[in-house]
C-alpha cells in the first residue's frame, strides 16, 4: 500500500502510531513507520513514495511537529501535526528524504540528573 492511496486520517493514524512513545521498543507497528532509537537519537521513518522534497514541509513550532505533503500532480495532500516529547533536542530535528522514505532525526536531549541537596532542619 502506498501513501497516495491512504486517506489522510489512516496517515494521521500511522504517523502516530510510529511517534506516540519513543520508548525503548526498537520499531512500530504501523506499517510504512518505522521508529528507532540509539544512543544518540531517536529516528521515525515514514514511507511517502511519490513526493518530492520539493513537496513536503516540516515545522517544528513549541512542543509541535507538522509533517505536510502536497502533490498537484498526483492530487494528494496529507498534514499531521504531532507533539514532540520533553527528551529531544528540538532545535536539532533534521530530516531527509530519499527514495519515497522521509528520516527523521530526534537527538536525544541531555539529561542533567539534579545534584542531591541536604536541607538543614532549623
Amino acid at each position: 500500500m502506498t501513501i497516495n492511496r491512504l486517506d489522510n486520517r489512516l496517515f494521521s493514524d500511522l504517523v502516530s502510531q510510529a511517534i506516540r512513545s519513543f520508548g525503548p521498543t526498537p520499531a512500530s507497528r504501523a506499517p510504512g513507520a518505522y521508529r528507532y532509537e540509539d544512543e544518540k537519537a531517536y529516528r521515525l521513518r515514514l514511507e511517502i513514495p511519490g513526493f518530492s522534497k520539493e513537496e513536503v514541509t516540516l515545522s517544528a513550532v513549541g512542543d509541535e511537529l507538522t509533517i505536510k505533503a502536497v502533490s498537484e500532480t498526483q492530487d494528494a495532500s496529507y498534514e499531521k501535526s504531532l507533539t514532540l516529547p520533553d527528551t529531544i533536542e528540538r532545535e536539532a530535528i533534521s530530516a531527509k528524504l530519499e527514495n519515497g522514505i522521509l528520516e527523521l532525526t530526534f537527538p536525544k536531549a541531555e539529561v542533567i540528573e539534579p545534584a542531591p541537596r541536604n536541607i538543614e532542619i532549623s
